[in-house]
């Protein structure tokens, strides 16, 4: 039940304005400048257990807050996860807001508790081994104990295991409940992406009094059990990936580079493995790896929750058939935060797997008192459930869950039910995680919702630069204009497919304006803060780094063999100054099969003609 956080912008009506200063507030909790962004920091001691009477037990909770110049009303925003940083994704978040939200409405992201820099609980260790190994529903034993000896493993590793059972969206709404209470806010607006929906549907509930109204995003429909949940987003993972081959067949590139049908491709591959490689390494040479089935999986279903990344995919998929199987597993080192030279587990400050679980399992909590019962209980359903590609998704989280939150069942909560505040809901019927069918019940049991699906669309929809749902739902927030569900509101179901590099293509002039996109291809490139030093492996062996500043992306090549037979030396630098010089330019040697030379590309950002110059095979270009 991982939920990714995703880009997001996001406007807010006027109304519902702060009952007193914001400023003075803050200053009375002797609020600081955030680390890594211009917002302004608080950290509350907030009750250890909201339930039990003790003062004396307390866990640091911060929020950012972002004050608006002429504020109007405030925001609450709910990331997802759970286990993701809100104060680290509002470094990335608030530079897309628009300025009317900005300039209007005070902004308050937060890290739940057992995520961030204060009480931040991962298991970098244990949840790598567990993500990677195989659970076979055939050998039940085997994967029972490796489920119980990941759950053991991780509550070892993590800083605070005291901390983990009160980890619960119960605890996190109350933490902020507390927060509008302490900083006398008035009712206040909620968005919820992904996990964060839970956060916002179960505060609405609490406290409706408290809510201007509420946006949610990726919608987690709470009245499912655990095992309603994973059925319910397996069945729709596995009908996306069958619609993504489908889009494969009939688009001419994809369907020549894979060489027959994609769905055949895949299962093809997945016969197949585990197969060895070698790998690239960054510092040059190879180190022998393995691509596993649970790899594969895992990279397909990580790839159904973005347009990008399906078509991304895809050309991993036909590479494996050209017998490169180096970009999926590179895929694979990207969705599990692993070091691709050495496969140690990466801790990015965004991301808190122990949290996770325990606020998925805690949440969940559903079992009979007897753990080992219970993981056996699920692998029975897993037995019965219809073969397929995405099964694993079904049972494996599920497993873990059965040792780490071994309480007697918790009930589900009913249906949300609205209140006299707006429901907005929006969903993509492309999502794999919180699929349509998940919005489309809660906004059929919510009162005063409104429900925006969009076609093809990908987990979480809003600001993403589509004029539904992004015109409807701004015309409900500033003009009070109701949305409706639009009959074509409709994306692509994923980004133009990039063909694989021609073999035998030894065009200068080709293989100098292939080079961007094919870096794009890599995941340390896509991923990259824009400023940071990185020098990553290429394809064929080799390295490139990038550097980078405000307006200048610089590339160093190092025997960089980017394609089969191609090996680039040499720099580059994408300039996006304003100046009139802005574009892509190459100063390169570029060795090809039994050509090479020295050239310099030049492609402008205007739309010009690219333009190349130097020496081919000792022949003025």
């Amino acid at each position: 039940m991982r939920f990714v956080s995703v880009f997001l912008a996001f406007m807010c009506p006027l109304g519902g304005a702060a009952q007193d200063s914001l400023p003075d507030a803050l200053a009375a909790l002797d609020a600081q400048p955030c680390v890594d962004s211009d917002l302004i920091c608080v950290t509350l001691p907030m009750p250890l257990d909201h339930a039990a009477n003790d003062p004396d037990s307390t866990v640091p909770v911060t929020f950012a807050v972002h004050m608006a110049p002429d504020p109007q009303g405030t925001l609450i925003y709910a990331v997802g996860g759970p286990g993701v940083s809100g104060l680290v994704s509002a470094g990335s978040y608030m530079p897309t807001f628009t300025p009317e939200l900005t300039d209007q409405m005070n902004i308050i992201f937060f890290d739940q508790r057992g995520v961030g820099a204060e009480t931040g609980l991962e298991c970098l260790k244990a949840q790598a081994a567990f993500d990677r190994a195989p659970l076979p529903v055939e050998a039940p034993a085997q994967s029972i104990a490796l489920a119980r000896a990941f759950v053991q493993a991780c509550k070892a590793e993590v800083a605070r295991p005291d901390l983990l059972p009160y980890l619960t969206t119960d605890q996190v709404i109350r933490d902020l409940e507390a927060f509008r209470q302490k900083l006398r806010l008035g009712m206040v607006w909620i968005y919820g992406e992904s996990y964060g929906t839970q956060v916002a549907q179960a505060y609405a509930t609490a406290y409706p009094k408290a809510v201007k109204g509420i946006i949610l995003d990726g919608v987690v429909d709470l009245n499912l059990s655990s095992q309603g949940f994973y059925a319910t987003s397996t069945r729709a993972a596995e009908a996306i990936l069958d619609r993504v081959f489908a889009e494969c067949d009939a688009d001419p590139n994809c369907a020549k580079d894979m060489g027959q049908p994609a769905a055949q491709a895949y299962d093809a591959l997945m016969a197949r493995l585990p197969m060895q490689i070698a790998y690239p390494l960054s510092s040059e040479g190879h180190v022998e790896r393995a691509l596993t089935p649970q790899a594969l999986q895992n990279v397909a279903f990580y790839a159904l929750y973005g347009q990008e990344s399906r078509s991304e995919l895809l050309r991993a998929l036909a590479a494996a058939g050209d017998g490169d199987l180096v970009p999926l597993l590179r895929l694979e080192y990207a969705n599990l935060y692993l070091d691709p030279d050495t496969e140690t587990p990466l801790s990015d400050g965004m991301w808190f797997g122990a949290a996770y679980y325990a606020v998925t399992c805690g949440d969940y909590a559903e079992g009979s008192g007897d753990p080992t019962a219970d993981a056996q209980a699920v692998i029975e359903q897993a037995k019965a459930w219809p073969k397929g590609r995405m099964d694993r998704s079904y049972y494996a989280e599920r497993l873990a869950c059965a040792f780490w939150s071994p309480e007697k069942g918790v009930k589900r909560p009913e249906p949300f039910a609205g209140g006299d505040y707006p429901t907005v809901v929006l969903n993509g019927d492309a999502d794999p995680i919180t699929p349509a069918e998940m919005a489309k019940s809660v906004a059929r049991h919510a009162r005063n919702s409104h429900l925006i699906l969009q076609q093809n669309g990908p987990h979480v929809i809003w600001g993403r630069g589509e004029s539904c749902p992004d015109d409807a739902v701004a015309s409900l927030l500033f003009d009070g204009v109701r949305p409706r569900l639009e009959p074509f509101c409709n994306v692509p179901l994923m980004t133009d497919y990039l063909p694989l590099y021609p073999a035998g293509n030894n065009d200068p002039m080709s293989i100098a304006s292939l080079i961007w996109d094919e870096l794009w291809m890599y995941p340390d490139f896509y991923a990259w803060d824009g400023v940071s030093v990185i020098r990553t492996a290429c394809t064929g062996g080799g390295n490139v780094t990038f550097s980078g500043t405000d307006s200048m992306t610089v590339l160093r090549f190092e025997n960089c063999r980017i394609w089969p037979g191609v090996v680039l030396n040499g720099i580059g630098h994408e300039v996006y100054a304003s100046d009139g010089k802005d574009g892509l330019n190459l100063t390169l040697h570029i060795a090809a099969g039994s050509d090479s030379g020295d050239v310099e590309f030049f492609d402008p950002l205007n739309g010009d003609a690219p333009t190349l110059s130097g020496t081919w095979n000792g022949q003025p270009l």
